[in-house]
């Protein structure tokens, strides 16, 4: 009986060691089938990292005019802000200046109308004058032209009636 218990040993031995080929071969089916499912997710990484990849690509594209628009942004700032002390030192100023000058012309004008109405005064009073003296001078004629006349009467009254 040995024999017969050594092949019973052997063979026991040989199914345990089948049974553990089985298990092994469907562990290693189950670890093959977890390896490809790894390898289409390490596929499915990579397209979706290059997917990632250029829409990083295109974010940064797109960030550049965003980058332009905000140095030109600050550029305009900075133009706007110069505009301004160029309003607040120069413009304003002027303006100021403009107006005070435009206030003591209209000063000068209102002292220059004054003047000229007093110049045109003592110029109708002048011209009133002058009226008076001519017919002044007129009445001095007609005495003249008339006194002579009255003098001839006289003396032609005196010698017609003295004589």
């Amino acid at each position: 009986m040995a024999d017969n218990e050594l092949m019973v040993l052997i063979y026991e031995t040989m199914q345990k060691q089948l049974n553990q080929f089985k298990d092994s071969r469907v562990v290693m089916q189950t670890l093959c089938s977890r390896v490809g499912e790894l390898e289409k997710l390490a596929s499915s990484l990579d397209s979706r990292t290059k997917a990632a990849e250029e829409r990083l690509t295109a974010i940064e594209n797109g960030l550049k005019p965003l980058k332009d628009i905000h140095s030109s942004n600050t550029k305009l700032t900075d133009s706007i802000n110069a505009m301004r002390g160029t309003l607040s030192t120069v413009v304003s100023p002027g303006i100021r200046l403009v107006g005070d000058s435009n206030k003591e012309l209209k000063q000068s004008v209102r002292e220059l109308s004054n003047v000229h109405r007093q110049v045109m005064d003592e110029f109708e009073q002048y011209e009133l004058r002058l009226t008076q003296i001519e017919d002044d001078i007129r009445n001095i004629i007609k005495r003249r032209l008339l006194r002579p006349d009255t003098n001839e009467n006289n003396a032609a009254e005196d010698e017609n009636g003295n004589g």
